[in-house]
Formats: C-alpha cells, sequence, structure tokens
C-alpha cells in the first residue's frame, strides 16, 4: 500500500509539473481512492489550450500500462525525486481521460493497485 501510494504522489507531481510549465494557472487536484483504485483529478485554467494540443497529451497518456516498466523504473528511480515524462505517466496509469471547458482543462486518471 505504502509502494502504491508514493507512486500515485509521483504521477501528480508529475502532471503538476507538466501542467505548470505549459502556464497553466490555478491549479486544482484531487485524489480519490476507492478500493484498490485510485482516480486523481486534474483541473487547471489556460486559456490557449488547443483541443489538439489535449490530444496529443492524452495519447501519450493512454499508452498501455506496463507493470513491468513500472516496477523496473522504480527500481532505478526510487525515491529520488527524479522527474518523469508523462510518457512514464502514461505507463504507470490505467487510463486518461480529459476535455477543455471554460478556458480549463480537465484530466482523469486512474490507477488500479496491482499486487
Amino acid at each position: 500500500m505504502r509502494t502504491h501510494i508514493k507512486r500515485i504522489t509521483s504521477i501528480v507531481d508529475e502532471i503538476m509539473t507538466y501542467l505548470l510549465l505549459e502556464n497553466f494557472s490555478k491549479l486544482s487536484v484531487s485524489v480519490e481512492p476507492k478500493g484498490k483504485s485510485t482516480k486523481l483529478h486534474f483541473i487547471s485554467e489556460n486559456d490557449s489550450m488547443t483541443q489538439k494540443q489535449l490530444d496529443e497529451i492524452l495519447a501519450t497518456l493512454n499508452q498501455p500500462r506496463q507493470i513491468e516498466l513500472e516496477t523496473y523504473y522504480w527500481t532505478l528511480v526510487g525515491e529520488s525525486g527524479v522527474d518523469m515524462s508523462l510518457n512514464v505517466v502514461g505507463r504507470m496509469i490505467d487510463s486518461a481521460h480529459g476535455y477543455l471547458e471554460n478556458g480549463s482543462i480537465v484530466l482523469i486518471l486512474h490507477r488500479e493497485e496491482v499486487e
């Protein structure tokens, strides 16, 4: 369980870093654990985000999850605080959805705990 929580916080950190570097503002995050799954919900204001850019983000995040890569990655990185890329986040989550609404981007990520 501790490992799962550490991975969730690293995913949150990476998405927040990405959004802030892309000039998003007023970032809100909610983490909703539900049994063995976790829903991550990000809302951030950015009037310049296009649907094409959002589609590219979602395509990167919706790569098939690879437990082996995730395990290998965490063995190498451990708790060093090294930044991940969206590609690595995409391999650590089960799905990502998003949409643009009133000058904001909404991203919803799902991750299942793996035994």
